[in-house]
């Protein structure tokens, strides 16, 4: 098996070429597809598939183990205490072997190569390889979202270090327990949604705009407010009014069939 052994990695769509196209995290199993000199092409978990440098796959087996990070960001050191050097910021989601040691307050942890570093208590969940998140509802959807407000805009980020549209859905979706696919477009034509009508809309409801083509996505809140990461006025996660800008670019409104 082959896991993301960095905090976080680009795909990119051609080897030696700079646009990314979507991101894998620590922990992250993938398959490997081809190898091409410093590149590895990979399926990430979520089926996309791109190209990674060599250096952040590596192989490991009996993974049982694990610690799952649940703050949006969490540093990883040295040593056990917060003046040691810093060795990773993870984002959430990031997958650890358990160390199943505490110290000081930390808990000793492993990547995937085998270098011991230590986390801080209280930022991660301990459990056993593979996991799952549980099904959550609407109200822990929207809580997961809004704790990223703010984050920068990131074409292709799917990590509290910078989102891009789908990849911000996406990602919300999947701490909650759904599995997204990383496109809007693709998000747009999954069977685990229902198509609704502008005048029924409800919180979590996901937004689908584009007129030719669906380019964008966004999370309804409520009182016709919805969370997106957008580049529109300020490249951020943040919060629009759903006025007559928005409304004139909705294609599509989706919602899970709960």
């Amino acid at each position: 098996m082959f896991f993301v052994n960095k905090s976080f990695s680009n795909m990119y769509l051609k080897p030696f070429e700079g646009e990314v196209i979507s991101q894998v995290i620590m922990g992250e199993k993938v398959e490997v597809l081809e190898t091409i000199n410093s590149f590895v092409k990979i399926q990430a978990s979520d089926g996309y598939v791109g190209y990674v440098s060599n250096d952040a796959i590596v192989e490991a087996e009996n993974v049982k183990d694990i610690v799952i990070i649940k703050e949006p960001l969490v540093n990883a050191y040295f040593e056990p205490s917060v003046k040691s050097k810093l060795v990773y910021t993870l984002p959430i989601g990031s997958i650890l072997i358990n160390g199943m040691r505490k110290e000081n307050g930390y808990q000793l942890v492993k990547n995937f190569s085998g270098d011991n570093f230590y986390i801080q208590e209280n930022t991660f969940i301990e459990t056993q390889f593979p996991f799952r998140y549980q099904k959550q509802n609407c109200k822990n959807i929207l809580k997961t979202a809004l704790q990223f407000l703010n984050v920068p805009y990131f074409w292709g980020g799917k990590t509290p270090f910078g989102f891009d549209c789908s990849g911000f859905v996406q990602t919300v979706f999947a701490l909650n327990g759904y599995n997204l696919k990383r496109d809007a477009y693709m998000q747009a034509g999954m069977d685990i949604f229902g198509t609704v009508d502008i005048t029924d809309l409800k919180p979590c409801d996901l937004i689908f705009f584009g007129k030719d083509r669906i380019n964008h996505v966004a999370i309804l809140i409520g009182s016709n407010r919805f969370i997106h990461a957008t580049t529109t006025y300020v490249p951020k996660v943040q919060i629009s009014k759903l006025d007559e800008f928005w409304i004139s670019k909705i294609a599509l409104i989706r919602r899970l069939n709960w």
